[in-house]
């Protein structure tokens, strides 16, 4: 069995690192439980703990569209325009450039119920023969939004959870200032 992982800042040096993030405490300690369904086929190890330690509660399954999600609260904004859950797509900078693929994926988002994203994760691509310029990926971005059920969105390279957790707080918060606008 390795050997646990120790934070620098612990208190002693035989602090754990789970215990010195508090990992479970945050569970213990939020006012209401924050779950978010992860698709089995996503295998990001890093990311299910970090969002873990941020009080989350991941529950695995298998998604036919999508590879987190999570159900909207009856006071969200969202919910109010007819939004039941949230249902995000998370492509990274190679998975982008599958059109045929992702053109598949995005038919199967017709659950009019849901709000879906489309997460660019601007991980490291490692493909460089293929890579997109800046520009080619912005105007994906914009094709993709032709689609009036899908919203696209994106984060930095190893921002994944910390997007997640961000997304999940927009998508409960009961007012938008700015998407007023949109309800009139």
């Amino acid at each position: 069995m390795p050997a646990p992982l120790y934070h620098p800042h612990a208190v002693d040096s035989g602090t754990s690192l789970a215990k010195a993030l508090d990992f479970v405490g945050a569970k213990l300690r939020q006012h209401k439980e924050k779950t978010i369904r992860w698709d089995k086929n996503e295998h990001l190890v890093l990311e299910a703990l970090q969002l873990e330690g941020m009080g989350f509660t991941l529950e695995y399954r298998r998604y036919t569209s999508g590879d987190f999600g999570w159900d909207l609260r009856p006071q969200a904004f969202l919910a109010k325009l007819g939004f039941k859950a949230v249902i995000i797509e998370r492509k990274t900078l190679a998975d982008l450039r599958d059109t045929g693929r992702l053109l598949s994926q995005l038919s199967r988002m017709n659950d009019s119920a849901a709000l879906y994203m489309v997460l660019i994760d601007y991980r490291v691509d490692t493909d460089r023969k293929r890579a997109w310029s800046d520009e080619a990926i912005l105007n994906a971005e914009l094709s993709l939004q032709l689609n009036p059920a899908v919203f696209v969105t994106r984060c930095d390279a190893g921002m994944l959870a910390q997007r997640i957790a961000s997304l999940y707080g927009w998508t409960q918060k009961a007012q938008h200032g700015l998407g007023s606008a949109v309800t009139g």
